[in-house]
């Protein structure tokens, strides 16, 4: 073995047990992306729907089809696919917020239109859903 490596080595003895436990961790961490099931993707956009005051566009009798609710379900489902695409992804994150450092946790939804890259959407903080500026943007502020 080349000597620089037996010196590296050597060097590397003070990464003890004791010692990684004394080094600070990160204050915030993010759990791995997982697909977001159909249902939970119509629940959630319907919740980001209601909780903004989106208005979902209603079509008249000949116009197409309705849901018996007076809204076009074809509306609705254009609505919810511009707010979460069929690709979205979601993970659980935790950070610590604030002067006291209150240790919070929330829920990251990330999603890509159809040609483009995949970006974070939402964040759901404090049982809110908060829309990213790409999205805004992206949206013709729709939110």
């Amino acid at each position: 073995m080349p000597r620089q490596w037996l010196e590296a080595m050597d060097w590397l003895n003070f990464l003890t047990p004791e010692f990684l436990e004394s080094v600070p961790r990160p204050s915030g961490y993010i759990k791995a992306l997982a697909p977001l099931r159909s249902s939970d993707r119509r629940r959630i956009a319907d919740q980001i729907i209601a909780e903004h005051g989106i208005e979902i566009p209603t079509q008249g009798p000949e116009e197409g089809p309705e849901s018996g609710n007076g809204t076009s379900t074809t509306g609705v489902g254009a609505i919810r696919n511009s707010l979460l695409p069929e690709n979205s992804l979601s993970a659980r994150f935790t950070t610590t917020a604030g002067k006291d450092l209150k240790q919070v946790s929330g829920t990251v939804y990330m999603g890509a239109h159809p040609g483009e890259e995949q970006r974070i959407l939402w964040i759901k903080f404090e049982d809110r859903f908060l829309p990213t500026g790409w999205l805004l943007v992206q949206a013709g502020k729709l939110c």
